[in-house]
């Protein structure tokens, strides 16, 4: 999806695209605010060289732009990753950190001579605060900018002003590929995440270190699922040695386990809502993936590259009303050595490197969508209503009625079939007999308190 955008600060550096279909389609019907892709367009020019984009100007005189807007994403908590290293946070400081390799977290810094002892990178961009994948960054320093050049654990990189904007959020890839990611677990059985990237020594009058909100004295403690509720912690001697005792925790090595749930056909939408719990993207907008036909209705499935059912497959469900993707994979994360303590891997909105605010919408309208689904919600607001509406000790089918109109979205032919459908639950509750009935007008204990 585009979106209309806001005229950027003129010191960015703006990607301007070329005659094309994205051209041509953002500039139809007099310049929508909102333009969604339905499906693959070609690219022309410099997008086809790109990994993504972000805001992209289609005119000048006037100005106009459009931001590229992704869909809602999770990513997992627990990862293979590298390590990406900010430019600077403050005067003298440099922070480290690792990331998701396939993900658009770091800008591109190239060095020329990897085997100097103080290494100088230069970053190159298309655009502004251009974040790539860690292969296409590696891609771009081996062909775009040196010759023989390659990404590389800097000491300094010479970064143009028009590239970046100011931190903390400049994160570049390095050639640092095993960046160790650690879970710190309290007594509660609550985890930490903790990364232990390789640290430069410090030189030059610059100090490296782990960024804050993942260094190994962190406490931001989260809850997970610990299989039979079983977790080491500093009561139990951190599982009797299997993990570090540090202050009021444990450091666990922890290594990632992925799995297929389902090897065929699962027997209903209830049971895949059950057992997977990450989401994935519209299987149809990606290549590799070909439907399955002939599977009854109720559940769809997509196979990537025609591989039969493994943690690649996509199930396609109806969930609170629409079109839900799930990817049929488990994602355990295990304590080495254990032998039994493991989690399954908690999926987020909110990247860690990289804070857009668009994921913190996603995640906040989550949030509140799970609160307005949960199963007290119905009946608590029918027995409110009812209460407002004159009778304040409804019968427990009198509200069990009005709750169910609400859930269905229908009620005697009003509404809309939608949960949460108001217009059915007032009819539900003015229309229901308990309401109309004159008998009960003689009842004592019937209609208003005072």
């Amino acid at each position: 999806e585009f979106d209309w955008s806001y005229a950027p600060d003129t010191d960015i550096k703006m990607l301007k695209l070329e005659a094309g279909p994205l051209k041509s389609l953002l500039s139809a019907n007099g310049y929508q605010t909102i333009v969604k892709l339905t499906s693959d367009i070609s690219c022309s020019g410099i997008e086809c060289s790109l990994d993504t984009v972000r805001i992209v100007q289609v005119q000048e005189s006037p100005n106009i732009y459009f931001e590229y807007v992704r869909p809602p994403c999770v990513e997992l908590g627990f990862f293979t990753g590298k390590k990406i290293t900010t430019e600077w946070t403050s005067p003298g400081i440099r922070e480290s950190m690792c990331a998701n390799e396939k993900l658009h977290v770091g800008m591109v810094g190239c060095c020329l001579d990897n085997n100097a002892v103080k290494r100088f990178a230069l970053q190159d961009c298309d655009y502004s605060m251009q974040y790539s994948s860690f292969a296409w960054a590696l891609n771009k320093c081996q062909k775009d900018i040196y010759i023989s050049g390659d990404l590389c654990d800097w000491s300094q990189v010479n970064s143009p002003w028009n590239c970046r904007e100011d931190p903390p959020e400049n994160w570049f890839w390095t050639d640092q590929k095993d960046c160790i990611i650690n879970a710190k677990v309290n007594d509660d059985g609550m985890v930490a995440i903790v990364h232990q990237p390789s640290l430069l020594v410090e030189n030059h009058g610059y100090v490296y270190q782990t960024e804050p909100r993942v260094h190994p004295d962190n406490t931001n403690y989260f809850k997970v699922l610990w299989k039979d509720g079983s977790y080491p912690s500093p009561s139990n001697s951190c599982g009797n040695g299997v993990c570090d005792t540090v202050y009021k925790g444990c450091m666990c090595s922890v290594h990632i386990i992925n799995s297929a749930v389902f090897t065929s056909m699962p027997s209903s939408a209830e049971t895949v809502l059950s057992q997977l719990h990450i989401g994935a993207v519209d299987p149809s907008i990606l290549g590799s993936y070909t439907q399955v036909p002939n599977t009854g209705g109720e559940i769809e499935v997509w196979h990537k590259n025609g591989s039969g059912y493994n943690k690649d497959t996509i199930f396609q469900v109806k969930y609170r009303g629409r079109n839900t993707y799930l990817k049929n994979m488990l994602s355990i994360v295990q304590v080495d050595g254990s032998g039994g303590y493991e989690f399954r891997n908690p999926p987020h909105y909110m990247n860690l490197a990289i804070h857009d605010q668009r994921d913190a919408y996603y995640e906040t309208e989550d949030v509140l969508e799970t609160y307005f689904h949960h199963q007290n919600v119905a009946p608590f607001l029918a027995k409110r209503l009812i209460e407002r509406f004159g009778v304040s000790n409804p019968s427990p089918r009198y509200i069990e009625e009005v709750a169910t109109a609400f859930k269905n979205g229908l009620y005697e032919g009003i509404g809309d079939g939608k949960y949460g459908n108001l217009k059915a639950m007032v009819a539900a509750l003015v229309l229901d007999r308990e309401a109309r009935n004159v008998v009960l007008d003689a009842d004592p204990t019937f209609g208003s308190f005072r």
